[in-house]
């Protein structure tokens, strides 16, 4: 019975064979006023792919429409509303791809807008830095987004064809430094370093109403959403907020980000608190008095109740610190 059941499933996935794949473009430049293409947004492979690239998603005077900060968005429902393929037969990848207008279209003999076409929206230089600037920050293409200077633009839009591409980020910053370089066999065909701004889309809180400096940060005073934040900012995790305090006054709408937050004070100076002292594999426990106020994860200096030297020792919760003997400070 168990053998007959695999034949079938085998036979099943046989009839259905390879599903063609369609993965949204980030984002692509295309010449003014024509009609957006299937594959001018859209990286298509698969047994139907020769059918499905030429079908037209949408009008260039819709397109038009669109427009706003230099960039029009066309979405993978409208790329999948022209496919019309079952969903046994189609995998699709994305969600948006950004459109923007070429504003020097390469120049082609006898106006080629195929040639035209393969240039700008053939896997370039700026697919490359995406992938890779994910791949960084580890986040999906979908969640990172970049801004550049016009003069990049060029290169930017240069095709890799069947170059191998290395992309290597300088360092990271507002705007981020990246060397780009095309090896076409053992040549070199590009390379050019450019500075581009990241943005990273992640989960962050967001204050809901005023929090003041030095108070205690409580669950209902901000809330979790999707927004995009420079890749040089650090949000604050949901553990760092926990039990927080603010560094200084928070605003509605402002995200709380690490720098923000610290922990908050366990001990005051002159609490008693159990401190474990690790010597080899021997753990002795002693009651000494701090000397100071401080954080968890802090260390400071203690005094034993019952006399003794003065020593140093590092703060693990409320009443616990923990001195290893073992170790040198």
């Amino acid at each position: 019975m168990i053998r007959h059941v695999i034949i079938l499933i085998f036979a099943a996935c046989t009839a259905f064979g390879e599903p063609t794949s369609i993965t949204l473009r980030d984002a692509v430049r295309l010449p003014s006023g024509r009609d957006v293409l299937v594959r001018d947004v859209a990286v298509v492979a698969g047994p139907k792919a020769s059918e499905l690239l030429d079908r037209p998603v949408l009008a260039g005077t819709v397109l038009a429409q669109r427009f706003s900060r230099g960039w029009a968005q066309v979405s993978l429902a409208e790329v999948r509303g022209v496919v019309n393929l079952p969903a046994s037969e189609v995998l699709l990848r994305g969600s948006v791809c950004r459109v923007g207008l070429l504003t020097a279209p390469p120049a082609t003999e006898g106006g080629d807008q195929a040639a035209v076409r393969a240039a700008v929206t053939g896997p370039c230089v700026l697919d490359a830095v995406i992938d890779r600037l994910a791949l960084e920050f580890e986040v999906s293409r979908d969640d990172i987004r970049l801004t550049y200077n016009d003069r990049y633009e060029e290169g930017m839009r240069t095709p890799i064809g069947p170059c191998t591409v290395e992309v290597h980020p300088l360092g990271v910053s507002a705007e981020m430094p990246v060397s780009v370089t095309l090896y076409d066999g053992e040549k070199i065909a590009f390379s050019q370093s450019m500075r581009v701004r990241v943005e990273i889309r992640r989960q962050v809180a967001v204050v809901d109403r005023v929090i003041e400096r030095r108070s205690r940060i409580e669950t209902g005073q901000y809330h979790f959403e999707s927004r995009w934040t420079s890749a040089t900012d650090a949000p604050a995790a949901t553990m760092q907020l926990e039990g927080a305090e603010a560094r200084t006054a928070l605003q509605p709408g402002q995200i709380i980000l690490g720098r923000h937050v610290e922990s908050p004070m366990i001990v005051k100076r002159g609490d008693l608190v159990t401190v474990r002292v690790l010597s080899g594999s021997i753990v002795a426990k002693l009651t000494a008095r701090a000397l100071s106020d401080a954080r968890d994860g802090d260390r400071i200096q203690f005094e034993p109740i019952n006399g003794g030297p003065r020593f140093r020792a590092r703060m693990n919760g409320a009443g616990k610190a923990v001195l290893n003997s073992n170790q040198e400070h």
